[in-house]
């Protein structure tokens, strides 16, 4: 793929922007636009790759497929963390199917390698043998990517465990009058990252990540647990206008209690086993490939 084109206007973008720039050379190759920016048009028709990166609105998501269906011949991915790749093809035309899928980066992108690609979906067409090998090629070799293909569903598979995770001690801490900081410590020692789960909430940001939660918990079967846990950690998230789970300064003072109200580790690795082993089924993944994916994209060390 000699030219590149990422459309969306995020960190993020330009994070990827900065990583992709030695892959294509000379910067006239790689181009990064804003999704209603002037000559976008034109080039979208000069691009041989098109990152679609504009956030978690569907309606945008879609727009911006819209205008690379119609014109150009590139391969199309999408960056999108929670949308399934049958929710961004609706309404898009058939013929514009098989040169699409799903590249879904993690980030920072020195830390987390993962790359979670879906190439096909129920009742759309797969993107093209030939198209999906050069993007796992290109992902893998110039990239430096741990390309892992995982079956179409909403927020796939990394996103889908981590946010239940996150929703779920959200809600406990707030019910209970739990310590944060002592919970990202309690975390750490069942193989949760260090960095710890309300330490990544307040790094996402409030705001992003009850966006996040709430546009995954819509396109869940009704009886899975995490629409009604994600509903009302977005409230919470919503509810704390900014202020930080972890206090960096008075760890003892962070949210939601004091210092010695938590849980045992031992209570907080079956609340997790029993979701992650829905989404294996759901998704035909080994246990072993699971765990790969958390690692890969989270730094989680959770045994098979």
């Amino acid at each position: 793929m000699n030219t590149g084109l990422i459309i969306g206007d995020s960190g993020y973008a330009r994070q990827l922007l900065a990583h992709l720039g030695p892959v294509f050379g000379d910067g006239s190759r790689l181009m990064q636009l804003a999704p209603m920016a002037p000559g976008l048009d034109r080039a979208i028709t000069q691009a041989d790759w098109i990152i679609e990166m504009t956030g978690t609105d569907l309606r945008l998501k879609r727009e911006v497929l819209h205008r690379c269906a119609a014109t150009g011949a590139a391969t199309v991915t999408s960056d999108s963390s929670v949308h399934s790749r049958a929710a961004l093809l609706q309404d898009l035309p058939t013929a514009f199917h098989p040169r699409f899928a799903v590249a879904h980066f993690f980030f920072p992108l020195r830390h987390c390698r993962l790359v979670e690609l879906v190439v096909e979906a129920p009742g759309t067409l797969a993107c093209t043998p030939g198209r999906s090998a050069a993007l796992a090629t290109l992902l893998t070799g110039q990239l430096s990517r741990e390309v892992v293909r995982v079956t179409d569903g909403p927020a796939f598979a990394a996103n889908r465990l981590a946010f239940f995770v996150i929703a779920q001690l959200i809600v406990l801490a707030s019910m209970h009058g739990l310590n944060c900081a002592q919970l990202d410590r309690a975390l750490a020692g069942v193989g949760l990252s260090k960095l710890g789960v309300f330490a990544l909430a307040d790094v996402i940001g409030h705001a992003e990540l009850a966006a996040l939660l709430a546009a995954t918990g819509t396109q869940l079967a009704p009886d899975d647990p995490l629409p009604s846990l994600a509903s009302a950690a977005a409230a919470l998230l919503q509810g704390r206008s900014g202020q930080p789970f972890i206090d960096r300064d008075r760890p003892t003072a962070s949210a939601f209690g004091p210092e010695s109200a938590t849980l045992s580790p031992g209570d907080l690795v079956p609340m997790l086993a029993g979701y992650r082993e829905r989404i294996e089924r759901e998704l035909s993944l080994p246990p072993e490939l699971m765990a790969r994916i958390m690692a890969l994209g989270y730094g989680w060390t959770l045994g098979p």
